[in-house]
């Protein structure tokens, strides 16, 4: 291939099917393979986003008393959820951005 793409959803979605052929199976044409470009990069967003909206959600409503700073709702999430409480809510999340790409690249 010997033209350069300037972004990846470019390069998806420029190919002529004879190259399409030789990157991907023939099964899946390019906007199921944008699908799964997409899905893949939501996957990373909610992973980085998440804790930090926990946190942030958390301080907000005060929810550990009405001093509650920033550092505070890091501590107690930590004490009481552990590690896992930064990623409270992981599937519904994700299952509502992907579904929402979904919805777009269908319209």
């Amino acid at each position: 291939m010997s033209t350069s793409y300037k972004s990846l959803h470019q390069a998806t979605t420029s190919f002529h099917p004879w190259e399409l052929r030789l990157w991907v199976p023939r099964l899946i044409h390019t906007r199921c393979l944008s699908l799964i470009l997409f899905t893949s990069c939501q996957q990373v967003s909610v992973v980085i986003r998440l804790p930090l909206e926990i946190i942030k959600s958390r301080t907000q409503i005060s929810a550990y008393g009405p001093d509650t700073t920033l550092r505070k709702s890091v501590r107690m999430v930590w004490k009481n959820e552990g590690l896992k409480g930064f990623w409270r809510g992981y599937g519904g999340t994700l299952g509502r951005d992907v579904s929402q790409v979904a919805a777009h690249m269908c319209s």
